[in-house]
């Protein structure tokens, strides 16, 4: 069933959300990965658990064969149904399903350390509108990016788009990433997308069906930039 964790107030200033509704939540888009998407559903509930965080876990699913959608359950997610195949239409799917004022974004592969979610809340708090992560910042272990993301692509990209709009962002194209949901979705402001955060691991990849995916990802410690 699906897991809401939805702490009560205590002396330690745990939050809480009024008329049940979470607080954060985690969206996690899948094709395909019941290897992996059950202990990212942990970790993510784990991380909300910890830091008393009132949210919830949903795993968006785009026409998993392998016992994804079950295994997700069985872990504590909500699973929603993406009709439309595609990567993007997943992840609208799960924005769309999200009931939390904060949304946090990361894959089911395995490449994400969703117990690390308390760290862009925490940004989040602080009034920022758009948390996105950096894996440049820390340790990138290699062989886990290709030589010319690593060293053209991404970088040209994440200083175009600071030439242009400012948004002090060190790694654009980072897939782990929370937003608000105060404001209209692709509506929000560049200048407050500074949250970096760093490591970066190889994905533990399941069977795809024509299914591209997003450069996998794990944060770190966020630091502002």
């Amino acid at each position: 069933m699906p897991n809401d964790v939805s702490p009560q107030e205590s002396d330690s200033g745990t939050r809480t959300e009024g008329a049940g509704l979470p607080e954060v939540s985690v969206v996690i888009p899948c094709l395909n990965e019941a290897r992996t998407v059950g202990s990212c559903v942990d970790s993510a509930l784990a991380g909300l658990k910890a830091a008393g965080i009132c949210g919830e876990v949903i795993v968006a699913d785009n026409g998993s064969t392998d016992g994804s959608i079950e295994t997700a359950k069985q872990h504590g997610a909500r699973v929603v149904h993406a009709e439309v195949k595609g990567y993007g239409s997943a992840l609208r799917k799960g924005l769309a399903e999200a009931r939390g004022r904060f949304i946090v974004l990361g894959d089911a592969d395995g490449s994400h350390d969703f117990a690390e979610i308390p760290l862009f809340v925490a940004k989040w708090r602080q009034g920022f509108e758009v948390v996105i992560g950096n894996r440049f910042k820390k340790t990138i272990v290699p062989g886990a990016m290709l030589w010319h993301h690593k060293y053209i692509g991404n970088p040209a990209l994440s200083k175009i788009l600071n030439l242009f709009f400012r948004a002090g962002v060190g790694d654009s194209q980072c897939g782990m990433r929370g937003l608000t949901q105060e404001r209209p979705h692709g509506q929000c402001e560049p200048q407050t997308t500074r949250q970096e955060t760093g490591k970066y691991k190889q994905p533990v990849r399941g069977k795809q069906e024509n299914e591209p995916k997003m450069p996998p990802t794990v944060s770190k410690g966020p630091q502002m930039g």
